[in-house]
């Protein structure tokens, strides 16, 4: 999993350096040269622009609760209006 995040964020010009990597391997999410945010969930490795200080409605952040799409990279999906999309995927993932 950790190949195909390296081999995105080389082709957007980023490089994981050995701490961001043993990061992400420990903790299950890195923030990549405060620009880029990795998180995994179960299976699935979601990478993302970082996206900070955005006020979400509290009715979005309970459904990206429920759906258990990571904290991290929540702020990109909002801004992008991506969330039903993204449901669709984790659901039918299969």
């Amino acid at each position: 999993m950790l190949d195909r995040a390296g081999r995105y964020l080389k082709k957007k010009g980023v490089v994981l350096s050995s701490k961001e990597r043993a990061i992400l391997i420990e903790r299950g999410e890195s923030q990549i040269s405060r620009n880029w945010v990795a998180q995994t969930y179960k299976n699935l490795l979601f990478i993302s622009p970082f996206i900070n200080n955005i006020n979400m409605p509290k009715k979005f952040r309970e459904k990206c609760r429920v759906a258990k799409i990571p904290p991290a990279i929540r702020g990109y999906i909002y801004k992008e209006k991506i969330l039903d999309k993204l449901k669709w995927f984790m659901i039918n993932r299969h």
